[in-house]
């Protein structure tokens, strides 16, 4: 089995085969792009949750605040699992 160096590139296609309009690309060295992107290297973790209570003085306001928060602790959840980002530490 021979290896990629850095000037290659494998490219997957929605039929599984290694040719035409690719939904994963990964180059010879730690880089991945799904559904056609560019190849590049695992993200960095995001910026740590802030967990202080929210209190803005408006309780409709401070409900869809934390429902960002939420979802977005969920995409990074996700994301992670994939291995498409970093965990944060």
């Amino acid at each position: 089995m021979s290896s990629l160096n850095t000037h290659q590139q494998v490219l997957i296609n929605d039929n599984g085969h290694l040719e035409g309009t690719s939904l994963i690309k990964i180059d010879g060295t730690t880089k991945v792009g799904f559904f056609g992107a560019t190849p590049v290297v695992k993200p960095t973790a995001l910026t740590a949750a802030q967990a202080g209570a929210v209190n803005t003085g408006d309780a409709g306001s401070d409900t869809v605040i934390t429902n960002i928060r939420t979802r977005l602790g969920e995409v990074e959840t996700k994301l992670v699992a994939l291995g498409l980002l970093t965990a944060a530490a």
